[in-house]
């Protein structure tokens, strides 16, 4: 009837990432699964998760009725509306179903229990909203299952075999070639007594049968056991230590082809009982450093799943010395590396045993618990949803310029299937480290990024949140910048203008510690350029261009000057011809422009400037002149020596035989 298959060996490790949510343990709401009017204790129970979030649990429970005790394994269901059916007795009266498991085929959708009565593996489906159960006739007595089905629909199983010639065999059996097939995991575990030799198994996503078990107690050894594929009997061994003398596998799951692996350990009898956290890869052959889960009081039963997004929670029941204190454990972690958060949620008015816990699609915690009364013991469900914290923009940074600073950001990540909608995005501001921030934006910003302009110079922090319909997120990382002033224009001395002979041109920084830089032969200035530390002897004409630099301002805008230096020792006596006033240059200039005339004979010269309303600015000279040429520059200054802006101005020339005017445009 059954093929048997060889044995064989391997081992691996891995890295998980877990992301942070949490239990709202004041929103629990408890439900009673038993009848409380009858005289029973509750041995074991198990829950499973459907696709649909239907819940079914499956408990054994004991009824102690005129001193016989009826055995009796119950089904009950809870539906999309939250009510629970009515418990269905699903097994014959006064057999004792060791450890029911409930599991869904992913085929056929019928929901199946396994279990052992007395060594016998029993097999009860529901077809046809009827229960049917058969024994799963074998050659030796099994105790202790443990059964997980693949994506197709195979059924997989372990457990002991206890007999007289064949003491505590771990044995894994399964349909995969549609009668059950079976192989020996492990010929015989040295431990004294039927209870401390237990086996877990569960499964990849491709079927692959993952099975963990006790090694040596004494030595603190644990086994996992691999098959290489579906349904296959080689199977690989692979021994992990666990940091206690008294060391027990009590769970074990395979979550994105990672294994995790929870053990339960004493250093001596009687002692403390300490919790243990493992992982490797499938496809690896190193485990993770052992994590120790809990400090203080002890805990054992553990009971551990994941949810939506891969953060681990584990349920366990409290042991201190060696006694039970009645209470659960809640403990979880985000980042196995970092400390495990502990807390006792449950009501420490009665004594919890045998936590389960499975999360359903909308990440809510489902329990199933024993609470035990002075009475019996009742099968309670406990369900908790769990707060999903709204994600948060990512990676925001800033970028300045002029007067304006640009955000950026990536959105939040919006894996989770609970989330509301992402409506968009506020910005918070706070200027100055004294101030507090604010949001500046009037409309929710759709985009990830945001224009902030028409700012005054200072320092500049921001951050975003996400706007979930009503909701908004945590804040981003916070940026900050800093809004730099612009640095006056370089001043030049003496002005630039005409000289009959070298001039010494000096170049003033409008603050003392600026720095200049300058070029003379007309090329815009940069850090590149000379670096003005001394007065310049001109000795021909030359156009200087510079700027201000101080690392705590902008660069000011380029300050230009042109220099005429006409040595008239060096002229060859000539005159011009005709009194003239040039066309000026450049035109449109900024702020400076040269004008420029001749003079036939020696005559009173004036040159004014005029705006263009008329009014007369600055008179550049009123003098009697020799005949030759001339040139001035003009500043873009009034007589006062304001700056004057963008605009249209006049230049006229006045002699004795000559009356001229010229015409330029600034714009800054």
């Amino acid at each position: 009837m059954f093929k048997r298959a060889g044995v064989l060996i391997l081992l691996t490790i891995a890295v998980s990432v877990l992301v942070a949510q949490t239990p709202n343990w004041d929103d629990t709401i408890m439900t009673e699964l038993t009848d409380t009017q009858v005289n029973k204790s509750i041995n074991h129970g198990c829950i499973f998760i459907d696709e649909n979030d239907q819940i079914h649990v499956v408990y054994l429970e004991n009824r102690r009725e005129d001193n016989d005790d009826e055995k009796l394994l119950f089904y009950t269901v809870r539906d999309s509306m939250n009510v629970w059916s009515r418990p269905d007795i699903i097994n014959d009266a006064g057999l004792y179903f060791n450890r029911p498991n409930v599991i869904k085929n992913p085929v056929t959708g019928e929901l199946e229990v396994f279990g052992d009565i007395e060594g016998v593996l029993h097999r009860i489906t529901k077809e046809d909203n009827e229960w049917r159960g058969r024994e799963i006739e074998l050659d030796f007595p099994v105790y202790g299952v443990n059964t997980a089905i693949d994506q197709d629909g195979y059924v997989h199983i372990v457990g002991v075999i206890q007999s007289e010639d064949r003491a505590n065999q771990i044995v894994y059996l399964t349909d995969f070639e549609g009668e059950l097939s079976y192989s020996i995991i492990r010929e015989s575990v040295p431990v004294d007594r039927l209870d401390n030799v237990r086996a877990v198994i569960d499964l990849s996503d491709d079927g692959i049968a993952v099975i963990g078990y006790v090694g040596r107690r004494d030595l603190s050894q644990a086994y996992i056991a691999q098959n290489n594929e579906q349904g296959g009997h080689e199977w690989s061994h692979q021994v992990t230590q666990i940091p206690e003398q008294t060391a027990q596998v009590f769970n074990l799951l395979v979550r994105n082809n990672i294994i995790h692996l929870i053990s339960s350990g004493m250093m001596y009898w009687p002692g403390t009982n300490r919790l243990f956290y493992q992982y490797r890869s499938l496809e690896q052959d190193r485990w993770s450093e052992t994590v120790l889960t809990n400090e203080g009081n002890s805990s054992v039963m553990p009971s551990m799943a994941f949810d939506g997004r891969d953060r681990l929670h584990i349920l366990a029941k409290e042991v201190m010395m060696n006694i039970f204190t009645g209470n659960i454990k809640y403990i979880t972690n985000s980042n196995p590396e970092e400390e495990w958060e502990v807390s006792r949620p449950f009501d420490e008015d009665y004594d919890w045993e045998w936590p389960q816990l499975v999360i359903d699609s909308q990440d809510n915690f489902q329990m199933l618990v024993i609470k035990k009364t002075e009475a019996d013991k009742e099968i309670v469900h406990i369900g908790v949803p769990l707060e999903t914290p709204l994600p948060t923009p990512q990676n925001l940074i800033a970028e300045s310029h002029e007067n304006k600073i640009t955000l950026k950001w990536d959105e939040p990540d919006l894996s989770s299937p609970i989330l509301p909608e992402l409506s968009g995005y506020d910005i918070q501001r706070r200027f100055d480290d004294e101030q507090e921030f604010e949001v500046i934006n009037t409309e929710i910003i759709e985009e990830t990024y945001y224009i902030d302009e028409e700012l005054h110079p200072g320092q500049y922090s921001y951050y975003v949140t996400a706007i979930f319909e009503d909701e908004s997120s945590e804040a981003s990382n916070i940026v900050n910048v800093i809004l730099k002033d612009h640095l006056p224009m370089p001043e030049f001395k003496p002005e630039p203008k005409k000289y009959l002979e070298p001039v010494k041109v000096e170049i003033i920084c409008p603050i003392d510690k600026g720095v200049i830089y300058y070029t003379t032969d007309g090329s815009l200035p940069d850090s590149s350029a000379k670096n003005y530390n001394e007065p310049i002897i001109l000795f021909e004409d030359t156009k200087i261009k510079a700027v201000s630099y101080h690392h705590e301002y902008l660069t000011s805008e380029v300050a230009a000057a042109f220099y005429v230096i006409k040595d008239l020792s060096a002229q060859d006596g000539s005159i011009p011809e005709a009194t003239k006033f040039l066309p000026v240059h450049p035109n449109p200039f900024n702020p400076y422009t040269n004008l420029s005339y001749s003079l036939a004979e020696q005559t009173p010269v004036k040159l004014e400037v005029f705006n263009i309303r008329g009014e007369k600015i600055d008179l550049l000279v009123d003098e009697v002149q020799a005949p030759g040429d001339y040139s001035i520059v003009w500043r873009g200054l009034d007589s006062s020596n304001r700056s004057m802006p963008s605009g249209v101005y006049y230049f006229r020339l006045i002699t004795d035989n000559l009356i001229r005017y010229r015409r330029a445009v600034m714009i800054k």
